[in-house]
């Protein structure tokens, strides 16, 4: 495979600054993904054509089970493997990424929710010719500022906090430190 990646040795190097991603992974992926995404319109379509992208099954507003489409099988399986070893690299957004959808969705499905998302940085990579760089999003904080005006609304119900406490709280953390 080193010889036949020759004249492709920047895209492998390219690939290999994912986290989670190794050099045989990364030969792996240029092989089965190609090294010109211009045959791809965007990394949605990329993702639907190696058949990770999430299933679309909807009537009258009820989401059903929605399978993943058959698409290249060894692209998912790479992808699957370096997903696993992403999630395990401390301080990577993979790795917060995957806590936030496993809270949701489960482990399994989280998996693939992160071979999604590194497939769509593998395109972006490919196309841009850049080294990937981890943006710090801190999907902890995020989730926890969605949720915390439910939480507190609840805590009011069961009457752990009063109205005028939590209005306080707020006028507080509204403050400039």
């Amino acid at each position: 495979m080193e010889a036949a990646l020759a004249p492709f040795q920047a895209q492998v190097r390219l690939i290999e600054t994912l986290p989670g991603a190794g050099r045989e992974s990364a030969m792996a992926i240029l092989v089965e993904l190609g090294p010109d995404m211009s045959v791809f319109a965007s990394a949605r379509h990329c993702a639907a054509w190696a058949g990770i992208c999430p299933g679309n099954n909807e009537s009258a507003g009820k989401r059903r089970s929605g399978r993943m489409r058959r698409g290249n099988p060894i692209l998912r399986a790479i992808l699957v493997e370096c997903s696993h070893a992403a999630v395990r690299t401390l301080g990577c957004q993979f790795q917060a990424y995957h806590r936030a959808v496993t809270s949701r969705r489960g482990y399994k499905r989280a998996i693939v929710a992160v071979a999604h998302k590194m497939l769509r940085i593998i395109y972006a990579m490919l196309r841009d010719g850049k080294p990937y760089a981890d943006p710090g999003i801190d999907y902890e904080r995020i989730s926890i500022s969605r949720k915390a005006s439910r939480w507190l609304q609840k805590l009011e119900q069961y009457g752990y906090v009063t109205r005028r406490a939590r209005e306080e709280q707020t006028d507080m953390s509204a403050r400039p430190a």
